[in-house]
C-alpha cells in the first residue's frame, strides 16, 4: 500500500481501563521521509478505496478528491481500545495519488480487536468531509462538489483481528462511494459558479450522509 497523503504513527498504551495514549508523532506528504509502510509496526489501521479514487463509480460519474478529517480514531479490543491524540485528515486527491497513510500504534496491547469507530468532524474548517466530481446531468458533463459542516459518526465492525505480543497485524477500512454519490439527484442542486453544490442544508444531504456512513466497511 502507498504512503501518500497522511502517514501518523500513533502510540496507544495497555491496561485493564482500555488503553491512554502517550503522544503521536508528525504527518509527512509522502513515504520516502517518513520510511515506508513496512517501517511501521504493531496494529496498523489501512485505507483503500473501491471503486478506486479518485475514479469512476459507473457510467458518466466520477470522483476527482475526497477529503475527510478525523478528530478521532480508536480500535475497539478485547484487551485495550487504542485511540488517535489528535485530529488528522484521510484523502484521495490526484495530487499525489494512491490510498491514505497508515495510521499505526506501535504500543497497541495483544488480543482481538474487533470495531473501529471515526468520529469525523473538523470544528476550525467548518467542514467535516469534501468530495468533487463530475456527472452527467442533462447530457452535459458537470462538475460537482459536497461539503458538510455536520459530523459523522461511523463504527465499522465485524473484524476478526488478532494482535500477537510483538507481532503486527491490519485493520482494513475500506471507503465504496458509489452508493453514495450514486444516490443524489444532480439536476436538483442548487449551482454556485458553474459548480453543483450539495452542502449541508441540501434537503438531499440527510439521505446522502446516512448511506456515506454506510460507505466505511470492513476491508478485504
Amino acid at each position: 500500500m502507498r504512503v501518500a497523503a497522511v502517514l501518523l504513527a500513533l502510540a496507544a498504551g495497555c491496561g485493564g481501563d482500555g488503553g491512554t495514549n502517550v503522544g503521536d508523532a508528525g504527518t509527512s506528504s509522502d513515504a520516502s521521509s517518513s520510511g515506508d509502510a513496512s517501517s511501521l509496526h504493531g496494529l496498523l489501521v489501512t485505507w483503500t478505496a473501491n471503486p478506486a479514487l479518485p475514479g469512476t463509480l459507473k457510467t458518466d460519474l466520477t470522483v476527482t478528491s475526497a477529503t475527510f478529517h478525523i478528530a478521532r480514531l480508536q480500535v475497539i479490543g478485547d484487551n485495550g481500545q487504542p485511540m488517535t491524540t489528535s485530529p488528522f485528515a484521510i484523502s484521495w486527491k490526484i495530487e499525489g495519488g494512491g490510498d491514505p497513510g497508515i495510521v499505526a500504534f506501535p504500543s497497541a496491547p495483544s488480543g482481538l480487536y474487533s470495531q473501529v469507530t471515526l468520529h469525523i468532524d473538523e470544528p476550525l474548517l467548518n467542514t467535516s468531509y469534501e468530495i468533487t466530481g463530475t456527472a452527467k446531468v442533462g447530457g452535459v458533463t458537470r462538475t460537482f462538489q459536497i461539503h458538510d459542516r455536520n459530523s459523522l459518526n461511523i463504527d465499522v465492525k465485524d473484524f476478526n483481528v488478532s494482535l500477537a505480543p510483538g507481532g503486527d497485524a491490519t485493520v482494513p477500512i475500506r471507503l465504496d462511494l458509489k452508493d453514495a454519490i450514486d444516490s443524489i439527484q444532480f439536476d436538483q442542486l442548487n449551482e454556485e459558479n458553474g459548480v453543483l453544490e450539495l452542502d449541508t442544508t441540501d434537503p438531499q444531504m440527510e439521505n446522502f450522509r446516512e448511506k456515506l456512513e454506510q460507505a466505511f466497511k470492513k476491508g478485504p
